[in-house]
């Protein structure tokens, strides 16, 4: 039998729910699926979920880190960089390819990757 999974969410620990939903929907231009009142948000991008926990959450799995996956990196790099998203540095290669690092509101590390 085959490998049929795909991750479908990952977990961002929030200070500040409205500031990290503007930031998802303004600045990386994903849509808000769901909300219950400050302590839980669903962000949608295209087949994946965001989740958003007020702070004081921690998942069994530790630190969050999201990976978003993009048909041209240097585009989705101008265009994010244009919307305000902070990157650590310039677009870089490794073993798995091209990808550059960027900040959330909230202070997270996540992942842009071409693929």
């Amino acid at each position: 039998m085959g490998n049929y999974l795909a991750v479908r969410a990952a977990v961002c620990p929030v200070t500040d729910m409205d500031r990290a939903i503007e930031f998802y929907e303004t600045k990386l231009g994903l849509q808000l699926q769901e909300r219950k009142e400050n302590r839980f948000a669903c962000i949608k991008a295209r087949d994946f979920e965001v989740w958003l926990f007020a702070a004081g959450y921690t998942p069994k799995t530790g630190v969050p880190f999201l990976v978003f996956r993009a048909t041209s990196i240097e585009r989705e790099y101008k265009r994010l960089s244009a919307n305000g998203v902070n990157f650590n540095g310039e677009i870089a290669s490794d073993s798995l390819g091209r990808v550059a690092y960027f900040i959330d509101s909230e202070g997270n590390t996540h992942e842009l990757r071409e693929g």
